[in-house]
């Protein structure tokens, strides 16, 4: 196959897709031209997420009536006459003059635009190719409006690519228009969302700023939040071997940080760009050696000598070189690491006697004293204090009444239990008795007042027998006095005696102990 130069439209397509790859691209480009043209008002609107319409006015400069035919030519542009500009004079964003000239063979191009000594404005057509198709005159104020619709609609895959991410490509957008009204402090920005279908409201502010910022602090909070920057402080560090550079701007304190890096912005000589990845990463590994799990909230603007930097890398000039980049890194983490442990020292000298004491770092808090313990009788030296008794009431007799003061006793020491060779059990669950119903309440078929407790109340409180430290001893059988006629030589264990058999409670003749009148089994 005859190799052969390609067509200017067939190159003009295949750079035009290059240059402009998504929403954000597009947005920046008309962005940097409005600022490039000395605006100080700039409004971007986007409707249905800029698949519909995006359209980007301003009041800068305008256009002269005699250029409007270069305006979408390729490489046309006011800002370059010569390469080693871009190293040594140059002081625009845009230098490349490619922008205008690809939005024309990705959409539909329409530029009104007036001067502030014309009489009346133009509205201007361009065909796919960046050629001038109609210029009808059009009232408008000193300025420029760039309106472009059908955006990728002849490039079907990246054109349902773009509509399946509008909305991620959206926050993209707004992303990028902070950056460049955190660094243009003097141009009034504002960002409208429109939705042409659908319901809910048809227009939203996105981004609005005054222009009337006096530092990159107070812009900063105005833009981003003053609750994101609230943990930042101010940084500047000046170098001049092997490259002379100075940096300034905002970055977080040793109790700042966030668990992504949605807030680092750098700029080079005012340019939004990406820094090499050798800066970025000595300042995020620095601070990450204090908080493990967060990133800086970094806001850095480097003034760096134009020849030590190289900013056609790529077409949306972004990607940049820079000469000695480990060297700047190296310098930035040295004095990041001093500030993270001086704000650590003064951090612990602040809190330090109220870490030490596990109090709260509230100095209003209040500490509440603790009880004093209050100490136990000691069987094994003397007797136990007995115990008030109440007679008013024949049960207050029971042996169920001391159980429960048993229970609500204090338990007992750990030395003591050993020495009396105690079964241990849980201080949280109640000891299990070894009484039931039927020793309390007599037989069931006589009515309540002729049980043996009640009908001859004892002045002795009966005391439960000791329960048996051997689990494997099975309960004695209980007396079921119940049934009519002589009780039976072995009755069945009672559903209770079960359930302290299976926690390991009771122990033998425990309910012959307990059962009114010594009833044999």
């Amino acid at each position: 196959m005859a190799v052969r130069g390609l067509a200017a439209d067939v190159v003009h397509q295949i750079c035009s897709n290059q240059v402009v790859t998504d929403l954000p691209t597009c947005v920046k480009e008309l962005v940097e031209n409005s600022v490039d043209a000395g605006a100080t008002k700039v409004e971007v609107r986007l409707r249905d997420s800029g698949a519909t319409l995006v359209e980007v006015s301003d009041n800068g400069s305008g256009i002269a009536p005699e250029q409007f035919e270069h305006i979408c030519q390729r490489h046309a542009t006011s800002k370059l006459r010569e390469f080693e500009e871009i190293y040594s004079s140059l002081g625009t964003y845009g230098f490349r003059g490619e922008a205008l000239s690809s939005l024309c063979a990705l959409a539909t191009v329409e530029i009104t635009t007036r001067r502030a000594e014309d009489d009346v404005g133009h509205a201007l057509t361009f065909s796919a190719t960046g050629e001038l198709l109609t210029k009808k005159p059009t009232a408008r104020e000193a300025g420029t409006t760039v309106t472009i619709t059908k955006l990728f609609a002849d490039l079907p895959v990246r054109h349902r690519e773009f509509l399946r991410h509008s909305k991620l490509q959206m926050g993209q957008t707004l992303r990028q228009l902070q950056a460049y009204a955190i660094c243009q402090r003097s141009v009034k920005l504002l960002v409208v969302s429109e939705r042409s279908k659908g319901s809910g409201s048809a227009r939203s502010i996105l981004l609005s700023t005054t222009g009337q910022y006096g530092s990159l602090k107070e812009a900063a909070c105005a833009i981003l939040g003053a609750q994101h920057l609230a943990g930042v402080e101010d940084i500047e560090v000046s170098a001049t071997e092997p490259l002379k550079f100075t940096v300034r701007g905002l970055i977080s304190s040793a109790t700042g940080g966030r668990r992504d890096k949605d807030m680092q912005y750098c700029y080079v000589n005012g340019r939004p760009v990406d820094m090499p990845r050798a800066v970025m990463k000595a300042v995020n590994d620095t601070f990450r050696q204090c908080s493990a799990k967060s990133y800086p909230v970094a806001i850095l603007d480097f003034e760096i000598p134009k020849d030590a930097v190289d900013i056609n890398v790529t077409p949306d000039k972004r990607s940049i070189f820079l000469q000695h980049a480990s060297v700047v890194g190296d310098l930035l983490a040295k004095v990041l690491t001093e500030r993270l442990v001086s704000g650590i020292a003064t951090q612990v000298a602040r809190l330090g006697p109220k870490l030490v004491s596990g109090r709260g770092s509230d100095p209003g808090e209040k500490v509440k004293p603790e009880p004093a313990v209050k100490a136990e009788p000691d069987v094994a030296s003397g007797p136990t204090p007995s115990v008030k008794e109440e007679p008013d009431h024949p049960l207050s007799q029971t042996p169920v009444k001391k159980e429960r003061e048993e229970e609500s006793a204090p338990p007992a020491k750990k030395a003591r239990v050993m020495e009396l060779d105690e079964p241990t059990t849980n201080k949280d669950e109640p000891m299990p008795s070894t009484l039931d119903d039927d020793a309390l309440f007599g037989p069931a078929s006589g009515p309540l007042w002729e049980s043996p407790l009640l009908s001859a109340p004892s002045t002795n409180t009966p005391s439960p027998a000791p329960l048996s430290t051997d689990p494997g001893t099975p309960p004695a059988a209980s007396p079921d006095l119940r049934r009519a006629g002589p009780a039976p030589s072995a009755a069945p264990p009672s559903k209770k005696a079960k359930h302290q058999q299976g926690r390991g409670g009771g122990g033998e003749g425990a309910d012959d102990a307990a059962t009114p009148g010594g009833v044999d089994s």
